[in-house]
């Protein structure tokens, strides 16, 4: 059907689906829908019932950004990207940079545990070795070998590790404080990814690069570096292939799962990780027997998940 169709108006976005499209069939991902919007193309895949959505945007200054609809399920989106084929513009990255921070974030989607988002600083001609190590994204790793990458990468490299933590009780201060001020989620992780970046940048000499996992398609933290550094700067979805961002992925990744059990430890609990019902009954069993004031240490109150666990909550005490 789409075999000698025109893939979206901009010549970049159009080669990159050129590029992609064989290997997305392979994978039995049917392109359903092509509309072109000002700045970018937005594309419906099909694979088996789920259906797919997502919008590139290209500018000369940003290059290729990816941005997924907001009822697509995160996993399902991560596995079409991956068929994308974006390896030509990581190795143009790689060759680029000679010394560059990668950063990335944990915890954004999990109900319990802190914050966490920390930067890497690599050199071009470490690539290789960091590979040997086994670093990759956090997401392909167990939580074993999320923590012994950890633990390597602080024994050897702890001048290049940057991370910022924001636990639950302080997380949930914050938040409410953004959006009084009419601010988002995104605004928090816009500043705490330019403070790891204006932090190890101002420890070492000759960081020609900047690469960060893309949470928004707004250039949040390019506003708040733009006059402290001078680096090229990248921001794209699936950034953590880049070995600097794997890196960042792993240690942010590591914290997470240290505080998330260090705060486990204060109630004797091992708390699930995710959003899932499964968190929503954890949490519903907590609330019932700490309440509110200690799942604001505990958890991430603006998530949907608290609602649900008092609406519950409400229910069952109507019932009896």
């Amino acid at each position: 059907m789409f075999g000698s169709i025109v893939y979206s108006d901009i010549d970049n976005i159009d080669a990159l689906m050129r590029s992609s499209i064989d290997r997305l069939a392979l994978n039995h991902y049917e392109l359903k829908e092509i509309k072109n919007i000002n700045y970018g193309t937005r594309y419906k895949f099909k694979k088996d019932d789920l259906l797919i959505s997502f919008t590139i945007y290209y500018s000369s200054k940003k290059g290729i950004s990816i941005v997924k609809d907001q009822n697509v399920n995160q996993p399902n989106f991560d596995d079409l990207i991956s068929f994308l084929c974006l390896s030509n513009n990581e190795k143009k990255l790689e060759n680029r940079f000679n010394k560059w921070i990668g950063t990335d974030e944990a915890g954004k989607g999990d109900y319990f545990g802190p914050l966490v988002v920390a930067g890497f600083l690599i050199k071009k001609a470490e690539i290789e070795y960091f590979k040997s190590l086994g670093i990759k994204d956090s997401k392909r790793l167990s939580d074993k070998d999320v923590d012994e990458l950890f633990i390597l990468l602080n024994e050897n490299f702890s001048e290049r590790i940057c991370f910022k933590t924001l636990l639950p009780y302080e997380y949930n201060k914050t938040i409410y404080d953004f959006k009084r001020k009419g601010q988002t989620l995104n605004d928090l992780l816009g500043i705490l990814h330019s403070q790891v970046i204006i932090e190890l940048y101002n420890k070492f000499e000759g960081i020609d690069g900047i690469i960060t996992d893309q949470f928004t398609h707004q250039d949040k933290v390019f506003k708040l570096i733009k006059n402290d550094v001078r680096a090229s700067y990248v921001q794209r979805i699936g950034a953590e292939s880049d070995i600097a961002v794997a890196a960042a992925s792993v240690i942010a990744r590591a914290v997470f799962l240290r505080e998330l059990d260090a705060i486990g430890k204060e109630f004797n609990i091992v708390f699930p990780k995710g959003a899932s019902d499964r968190v929503v009954n954890w949490a519903l069993e907590f609330y019932k027997n700490y309440g509110e004031n200690n799942l604001s240490k505990v958890a991430k109150i603006h998530f949907k998940t608290t609602n649900t666990i008092k609406n519950l909550l409400g229910r069952r005490e109507n019932e009896i």
